[in-house]
């Protein structure tokens, strides 16, 4: 008689603790598969843009023309930090580093506007490897390159990526001087090389960087500070001796430019920049970049908790580059004055997730929130539509070379609102800034009736401007609107305005 064989029973299905964590392990591995995808595709969308912009033609903004017709003014040997006069206004709002670096570049490429675009990636890029170092100081590979990927993958760096603009090579000075100091930590060997009791490698570079960070743009002295604070509390007569040094290393270069331009340094630097301070233009701009990176902010806050415990210098830096955005309220601040901030959130949030990473059972949800973060940047805020948007296309730029033909073909001076233009044209400019002449009038600082006259008298050729005048703008005190309108007539309407003398 033949026995029934009953069928294998089959295993058990995972359930409890262990089916639980199989679950967590396997959407941890698909949620970081996720991310990668995400920050991979955000990288080509940050390539694409540069090939993009960087050999574009003609300025985004108004500032890369005006530090445009600087550079050129270098070459020629003129000192863009004198004094205001009444027959000449150079705005030259930034210290010398970024002009130092680009303008002699113009000798090999011509005046154009690629290498000051070029110096600019390439700080980009230098914050990207920095940051990373930064991290892999304290926590895996991985989180290292998370925060580099994140850095070049955000919005406002595919913005600012290519802007002829000193701000990211300050923030690049900066994060190599935080990694440098931040490296005393962890190094176990110490380095034989030292000048009154200060390292080579942890306390005079890092004192270096910050001050060409400075002299990059004057608003980045975050991370300097944060290493002082540091200092001080681990051995107050190393700290008191570093800030000397530090100090020394700002002072006596700006008393030396001083000296050098009669005075005028300290006119561009200081007296320049005493314009209105805004508090909800500040509180817009945190709240702008807090909104579009608020999971970046939420990581960073956990990692804060137990850095600032614990006293570490990236902690510290993302304190004090947070405060550091307050001179984004001044008047015609934008949110390029919270791109150290940004960089700071980067890091903090790698730092961040790696905290969470030691308790299992958050790792999905804290995967999840960074894949929800990345996939938003898919969606434009309206305060970077017009940026994001401003990409070079065929037709616009035919109509550009056709206003800059016309202004080639024009004896004598031109003037307007895209300095960029006029500079690439071949033309001499003296009055480089307009929004900044009409705030200096209106302040009573610079004397415009010089310029008020040549409006009065035609003396531009040509004049550019970007809107209407139906109604004054901005950069334009109702004086010199008044002259503009009485005595300058439409030639033709494009993508700029033309006007010409006439009633």
């Amino acid at each position: 008689m033949q026995k029934n064989v009953s069928a294998a029973p089959l295993p058990p299905r995972p359930s409890g603790p262990r089916g639980r964590a199989a679950l967590e392990h396997w959407l941890t591995r698909v949620l970081m598969l996720l991310i990668a995808a995400l920050l991979g595709w955000r990288l080509v969308l940050f390539i694409a843009r540069v090939v993009a912009t960087l050999p574009h033609p003609f300025q985004f903004d108004p500032t890369e023309g005006i530090l445009l017709s600087e550079f050129v003014l270098l070459t020629q040997r003129v000192n863009i930090y004198a004094p205001f006069t009444p027959a000449a206004f150079v705005s030259a709002p930034y210290p010398p580093v970024y002009y130092a670096l680009v303008a002699p570049l113009l000798r090999f490429t011509g005046v154009n506007f690629v290498a000051g675009r070029a110096v600019a990636l390439l700080a980009t890029l230098a914050v990207a490897l920095f940051a990373a170092l930064i991290v892999a100081r304290q926590a895996p590979r991985w989180w290292a390159w998370l925060a580099a990927a994140c850095w070049l993958g955000s919005l406002p760096v595919l913005v600012w990526a290519t802007r002829l603009k000193p701000d990211v090579l300050a923030v690049a000075f900066s994060v190599a001087g935080l990694w440098l100091a931040a490296g005393a930590e962890h190094d176990k060997k110490g380095h034989a090389r030292e000048w009154l009791g200060l390292n080579l490698t942890h306390h005079l570079l890092p004192a270096l960087c910050f001050a060409l960070a400075f002299y990059s743009k004057q608003s980045a002295w975050a991370a300097g500070m944060a290493v002082g604070v540091w200092l001080l509390r681990r051995d107050w007569r190393l700290g008191l001796r570093w800030g000397i040094l530090q100090a020394a290393l700002l002072v006596l270069p700006f008393v030396l430019l001083d000296l050098v331009t009669r005075h005028g340094f300290w006119i561009h630097m200081v007296d320049y920049h005493a314009l209105p301070w805004s508090a909800r233009r500040w509180l817009g701009i945190v709240g702008d970049m807090s909104g579009l990176h608020a999971v970046l902010l939420v990581l960073t806050g956990v990692y804060l908790v137990d850095g600032l415990r614990r006293w570490q210098l990236p902690a510290l830096y993302i304190v004090w580059a947070a405060v550091a955005t307050f001179s984004g309220g001044t008047f015609g601040g934008f949110h390029n004055h919270a791109l150290e901030w940004l960089a700071a959130l980067c890091l903090g949030a790698a730092l961040g997730l790696h905290t969470l990473w030691q308790r299992q059972r958050l790792r999905p949800l804290a995967l999840a929130l960074l894949a929800a973060q990345i996939a938003a940047w898919w969606l434009t805020p309206g305060w970077l539509a017009y940026e994001l948007g401003n990409l070079p296309n065929a037709a616009t730029t035919r109509r550009l070379e056709g206003i800059q033909r016309l202004v080639r073909g024009v004896p004598g001076p031109v003037w307007g609102d895209n300095v960029g233009l006029i500079v690439t044209a071949g033309k001499p400019v003296v009055f480089n800034d307009p929004l900044i002449m009409a705030q200096a009038a209106d302040l009573g600082w610079w004397d415009d009736q010089q310029f008020r006259s040549m409006l009065a008298a035609g003396g531009f050729d040509l004049i550019l401007w970007r809107g209407d005048l139906a109604t004054r703008p901005n950069d334009l005190t109702a004086a010199q609107w008044d002259a503009l309108r009485q005595h300058y007539r439409i030639k033709y309407h494009d993508v700029l305005r033309v006007y010409e003398p006439g009633q």
